[in-house]
């Protein structure tokens, strides 16, 4: 651990402490569902490698600042809402340790939800209750349509036959080739955006897309920016409703003096789609937010570039 990373430990340590003492009652982990895995061998001793999810692509890109069991000490928490789950779902020690994602059928597993793994030993020995807080299924397509997601479930398309047609040009410059083909190979199109996960990640994406791509010179992707900007309105409608949903279970659970940690992805906290600080502020509900998450060492990097070295030789 270097300086810069106990500095930061000592800072949200610090906070939470003050928190506390302040009587907050309410703290907020934001996190990054995608992150690196610590390890250890008898050879190697500590060591990161890259989260088994597939969006990490094999690659380190990033930590926890603190780990989630020191979290639950560290603030006291009787009750964990969990982003993933609807507030019907409660975690239930006596089932399977292993939670499965309740969005996405069939699809991956223990860490969506988010990362609630991390937690289970911690909530089982103290007694920790653990539920969900993200809209009902029922009626959430309803809310969907009214809103206009199916206006844009073919978002990728034009632009897919946009690059297919672009990258035969030889006009076209080699770095712009470059994107586009990155593009073209990228699974995110392939998403179906009816899931507000898919349609999340998709907005984030074509976003920084377009700015690589350069809008300003070419009609078509002048057209698909406003086109992409109407839809990141109507998401954010969608976020607006489903945060109001997590402050009523979050008013439900704060009841008889409870404190309550939320674990959440920290785009509900921090970009362009996070409302909830906004909710908490209209309500006076006073809170304690931290990002829970910190980009690896050039040390950490490089210990992993020989270690993953030498498994490939085998």
């Amino acid at each position: 651990m270097d300086a810069g990373q106990r500095k930061s430990i000592e800072r949200i340590v610090e906070q939470i402490d003050l928190a506390k003492e302040s009587g907050i009652k309410v703290f907020v982990c934001g996190l990054t569902h995608t992150y690196s895995i610590l390890r250890h061998s008898p050879k190697e001793g500590f060591f990161y490698e890259p989260h088994p999810h597939r969006l990490a692509e094999g690659k380190l890109v990033g930590k926890r600042i603190i780990f989630e069991n020191d979290v639950l000490g560290l603030t006291e928490a009787d009750v964990v809402l969990l982003e993933g789950h609807t507030p019907d779902w409660m975690y239930d020690p006596s089932f399977d340790h292993m939670v499965t994602s309740t969005d996405a059928p069939g699809e991956i597993t223990s860490f969506t939800s988010p990362n609630f793994w991390e937690i289970v030993d911690t909530v089982n020995d103290l007694g920790i209750k653990v539920r969900g807080m993200d809209i009902p299924y029922e009626g959430r397509n309803d809310i969907q349509d009214q809103l206009g997601f199916r206006d844009y479930l073919d978002l990728y398309v034009p632009l897919v036959k946009y690059c297919k047609r672009k990258v035969k040009k030889k006009s076209l410059s080699e770095e712009q080739r470059s994107v586009m083909k990155r593009f073209l190979k990228d699974e995110r199109i392939g998403k179906d955006l009816y899931n507000p996960n898919h349609f999340y990640n998709a907005c984030v994406h074509l976003d920084s897309l377009l700015e690589r791509m350069q809008p300003q010179a070419d009609f078509f992707l002048l057209a698909f920016a406003s086109r992409l900007a109407d839809a990141k309105e109507m998401f954010k409608d969608y976020i607006k409703l489903r945060d109001a949903n997590i402050l009523s279970v979050l008013y439900e659970e704060l009841q008889d003096n409870k404190t309550v940690l939320l674990k959440i992805g920290e785009g509900h906290m921090s970009d362009e789609y996070g409302y909830l600080p906004g909710v908490f502020m209209q309500e006076r509900l006073p809170y304690y937010h931290f990002f829970n998450f910190q980009s690896h060492t050039k040390e950490e990097m490089e210990k992993w570039g020989r270690i993953k070295e030498e498994r490939e030789k085998g």
